[in-house]
């Protein structure tokens, strides 16, 4: 039998096989490319405000605190965590993001908090915050218009930064440790 003839006889009866076979190694390989190339940030910082924030203002956020913990021979990545809702409207979406806002502080996913005065209270209330202290403006160079809802502005306002108490669980941990010293150093940063 010629080649074609068996080919085709081999499609015939193999061609599922095969198109499973195939996708499987592109999941395959597509997870083992992602999981190579992800990026794992040195430090998490969840900002916290009721109200709209603008992709501009996180990206300055980013900007300043990446530049307060860098050093000229190594830059350090920072992740910043954005969670806004309008606490005058319960509606389910902001019962949603309060219960991911309890969800990210239980699990200790950010060693920084940049919060508005709603905010701050929830973290005095609950007794979570170790630190807290009024962000600079010079810190933050804010735009008063940065901060509002989409369809108006109104002045910024006062934002805090906050250094949560170390769950007993990071404690020992030294990516745990080394993520709060760049906490730390980034929270002394943005009170000056």
């Amino acid at each position: 039998m010629p080649f074609k003839d068996r080919w085709a006889h081999f499609w015939y009866y193999y061609k599922v096989h095969v198109t499973v076979g195939v996708i499987a190694l592109v999941i395959i390989g597509w997870a083992a490319v992602e999981t190579v190339n992800r990026v794992v940030p040195d430090l998490t910082v969840g900002l916290y405000v009721n109200g709209f924030v603008s992709e501009e203002y996180i990206g300055e956020l980013k900007a300043r605190i990446e530049a307060s913990i860098s050093t000229e021979d190594e830059p350090r990545i920072v992740e910043i965590s954005s969670l806004t809702y309008d606490t005058k409207v319960m509606d389910e979406m902001a019962m949603a993001v309060m219960q991911k806002f309890m969800a990210e502080v239980a699990t200790g996913k950010c060693m920084l908090y940049v919060v508005d005065g709603e905010y701050l209270a929830d973290f005095e209330a609950n007794g979570i915050a170790e630190k807290s202290a009024l962000v600079g403006r010079d810190a933050l160079g804010t735009p008063s218009n940065v901060i509002g809802t989409p369809s108006e502005s109104y002045a910024t306002p006062q934002l805090y930064a906050i250094l949560p108490i170390l769950r007993n669980d990071q404690i020992n941990k030294p990516k745990k440790i080394l993520e709060r010293e760049y906490a730390e150093t980034a929270y002394a940063a943005l009170i000056e």
